[in-house]
């Protein structure tokens, strides 16, 4: 999901789309300090859990670019089963 600013509204359509063992999500978001990539992996864990799914292994989670003064682009790439 590649629009940072609205793919966690997307993640229950992503959900949906996923085999019913799982599979990956990969999300972009913006996200500020402190701990913008602990933000990030909690925000897309709350939206897992409430597509009924559980997020259990994050392959990688990092910064993209800095977007503003303590904002940056990241992304989060989830197993999700």
């Amino acid at each position: 999901m590649n629009l940072p600013s609205e793919s966690l509204e997307f993640v229950d359509a992503a959900c949906l789309t996923l085999k019913p063992k799982g599979g990956v999500i990969h999300s972009y978001q913006f996200q500020s300090a402190p701990d913008p990539l602990e933000k990030a992996v909690e925000a897309l864990r709350a939206r897992v859990e409430s597509a009924n799914r559980e997020l259990y292994h994050i392959s990688e989670a990092r910064f993209v670019k800095s977007v503003a003064p303590h904002e940056w682009q990241v992304f989060v790439d989830a197993s999700v089963r």
